[in-house]
């Protein structure tokens, strides 16, 4: 599989959707679980303005995910206003599953040798750089 960690940028949202959907993990779930920090909580206004949405969505996403043991809302530290959410263990171990599973091949690729995938990777840098190049011109 030589190559594939640099096909990253290949593969489709809907393989994305297909690597998580197992989990039962949607698209925002799945953004939430990446962007959530282990071990320190955020609040949910700064997730608000990380996940470039605004606060009744970031409070569906972790209503779901705190339903599943995903994560945990918290008391701020230093401010009893603010809620901040912390990803729990199994929210880390269900993110690592979920990466481990996006990095496998997409099943538009799985017949594809090693070195068909490392043709497929130059053909598509190639025609990166030439779509880059008509840019600057």
């Amino acid at each position: 599989m030589a190559g594939l960690g640099r096909l990253g940028f290949i593969t489709s949202h809907e393989h994305q959707i297909e690597a998580t959907a197992e989990f039962g993990v949607s698209p925002g779930d799945l953004k939430a679980l990446t962007r959530l920090s282990s071990g320190q909580g955020e609040s949910m206004s700064t997730l608000a303005t990380t996940w470039r949405c605004d606060a009744s969505t970031v409070t569906w996403i972790v209503n779901r995910l705190e339903q599943r043991g995903l994560v945990e809302r918290q008391p701020h530290k230093t401010d009893r206003r603010v809620k901040v959410v912390a990803l729990m263990k199994v929210g880390e171990k269900l993110r690592k599953q979920l990466h481990d599973q996006g990095e496998r091949r997409p099943k538009a690729f799985e017949t594809l040798s090693s070195s068909e995938l490392e043709t497929l990777h130059q053909l598509v840098m190639h025609s990166k750089r030439n779509a880059s190049s008509d840019k600057t011109k």
